[in-house]
């Protein structure tokens, strides 16, 4: 393509639609055959990476275009082809997984807009529909009466918060707030000034060891450095904050002239599902005078059903709250939401420009950290029009209840260990050979009870080497054959002084199934009996006393 006229036919004119719809059409059937995996039923693409690589080894922007039939034709085949089928119910690895259907037409509507919510000059009626999704999930939250919103939303004053490009920017909000709010004068003098002014030497941030590594990112980016952030240990197998640990370390920090800046609570940790009591968190931060912040970019959904309410009990007494719609909402990447108990607490980051954002516009840049934005919020204000509060909930209990059917499944065979509790739609579990699995259990709660030391010291140290790259081996060949994908993770809340790698689900596909799990369940069976197989020889000396783990056992 070389003509300006060819290239000018390619932006919209009155006569374009037949041009438009065929382009429309053959892009649907692009996804809709990706979808249905017409050329392939594996999750995977079958190609390694370094022959993935090779496809793109071009260094040169294309000098001459191809034309849209031809650059779609070779996107088909370097990238459609070898995409990862997310929206499988086989696939329970990650968080990101399929959406309804009606999404991709949304999508087009979007693109089709192009809406910029930075301004109200480029966002009319964009504008007023993240306000009100705002408002609707500050609602889900803080639960304050319909005539609180009434009285200030799409009010240029006021801020239930901000839509994010995702959970790692809600949390760089939030602790942007914390900063200012509990740093006087901050914005203006920057942090050292503003903290040797107030007979501080640092800050801290608190939060689990099951805390998301975007707080970090936020402590680094903010000018307080990842050494802020204090990872309090984790309650074993429960995974929940270690209240007692945090108290120590606050009263030490304090007698240190640390200034407690931010306690984190986590709503549904991301390798393990598990949340903290933000009933003892909220506490702790009234008496510290710290900020508390609650990241619920995962499990924020769940407050739409009953078990979901009493799992994330006292999450309103947070300041603020991080929640994303593409996750447990089900929408496509990217969207995330940043709330605020106070609606005039973004009041601190609230800033203006002469050709935009002007003072007392409403104007959604006004207190974003982010300029441009995609108007992404559309789409989960559309899915809640379209689903309701009713099939959102109905969502939501099928993944809590997969997560109970998992957990069940694996505690009640021979060749699978549980290894977090399961309060939500996250599981993890390891592969353990039958004919261990009732020692295994017995010598973990003799550890977990201080009765067995020297046994922590030379046997669970090569059992769980041994196990450890068994899962390891496991979780990469399942993910070869393509019939499913599970992820894997490392706690150190299974066995106390002991890392141990699990296997990782996330479920919350609607169309995911009991028999969907139990596949999953025997195909690790199968592929850990041959693994087991070959590591032993180089365990075997180190293990006297342990039976081979590849002699026969009836599974249950």
């Amino acid at each position: 393509m070389t003509s300006k006229d060819a290239t000018r036919d390619l932006f919209f004119q009155q006569d374009s639609e037949i041009q438009i719809r065929k382009h429309v059409e053959r892009s649907l059937e692009i996804a809709l055959s990706f979808l249905k995996q017409e050329s392939n039923n594996k999750i995977h693409s079958d190609l390694s990476l370094p022959d993935l690589e090779a496809l793109f080894h071009e260094v040169e922007i294309p000098a001459l275009g191809l034309g849209v039939e031809k650059a779609l034709k070779q996107s088909v085949e370097k990238v459609v082809k070898h995409s990862v089928h997310v929206s499988d119910p086989r696939y329970i690895g990650h968080m990101t997984g399929a959406t309804p259907t009606f999404h991709m037409g949304l999508e087009l509507l979007i693109a089709a807009m192009n809406q910029n919510v930075v301004k109200i000059e480029t966002a009319l009626s964009g504008s007023f529909v993240e306000g009100q999704l705002l408002a609707w999930i500050h609602r889900l939250i803080f639960n304050k009466h319909s005539d609180y919103y009434k009285a200030r939303m799409h009010k240029p004053e006021l801020c239930f918060g901000n839509v994010t490009g995702g959970g790692t920017m809600g949390n760089l909000t939030a602790l942007a707030v914390a900063r200012n709010k509990k740093i006087p004068r901050c914005r203006d003098w920057g942090i050292f000034e503003a903290l040797e002014r107030m007979g501080k030497r640092k800050v801290g941030i608190y939060a689990s060891k099951r805390v998301h590594y975007s707080i970090r990112k936020a402590a680094s980016v903010l000018g307080f450095g990842t050494q802020s952030v204090h990872e309090i240990p984790v309650i074993p197998f429960t995974n929940q904050i270690d209240i007692a640990a945090l108290e120590r370390v606050l009263t030490q920090h304090q007698a240190q002239g640390i200034l407690p800046l931010v306690i984190v609570g986590v709503a549904g940790s991301t390798e393990t599902g598990s949340a903290d009591d933000f009933m003892a968190l909220s506490a702790l931060a009234q008496r510290s005078g710290a900020w508390f912040h609650v990241d619920a970019a995962w499990g924020g959904p769940l407050l739409l059903c009953e078990q979901g309410r009493t799992l994330l009990k006292g999450i309103e007494l947070a300041d603020s709250v991080v929640m994303d719609g593409h996750k447990l909402f089900s929408i496509p990447m990217a969207q995330g939401m940043v709330l605020f108990k106070d609606e005039s607490a973004l009041d601190v980051l609230r800033h203006s420009a002469r050709y935009i954002i002007r003072a007392g516009s409403v104007d959604l840049g006004r207190t974003s950290l982010e300029g441009s934005r995609r108007f992404d919020s559309f789409k989960l204000w559309f899915a809640f029009w379209a689903l309701g509060r009713k099939g959102y909930s109905q969502l939501v209990e099928h993944s809590l209840q997969l997560g109970q059917t998992f957990a069940k499944l694996i505690e009640t065979s021979q060749t699978f260990q549980l290894t977090s509790e399961v309060k939500s739609n996250i599981v993890t579990w390891r592969y353990v050979p039958a004919r261990w699995k009732a020692r295994l259990d017995s010598l973990r709660a003799s550890m977990l009870q201080n009765k067995s030391e020297s046994a922590r010291d030379s046997t669970l140290q090569q059992l769980t080497a041994l196990l450890n790259e068994a899962t390891v081996e496991i979780q990469k060949i399942q993910r070869q054959n393509g019939k499913s994908f599970v992820s894997r993770t490392t706690l150190e809340s299974v066995l106390p002084g002991f890392d141990t790698v699990v296997f990782r689900a996330v479920l919350f596909h609607p169309l995911t199934s009991s028999q969907t799990l139990t596949e999953v369940l025997s195909e690790q069976k199968d592929i850990g009996q041959s693994v087991m197989a070959r590591l032993w020889p180089r365990f075997e000396t180190q293990l006297p006393g342990w039976d081979s783990p590849t002699l026969d056992a009836t599974e249950n």
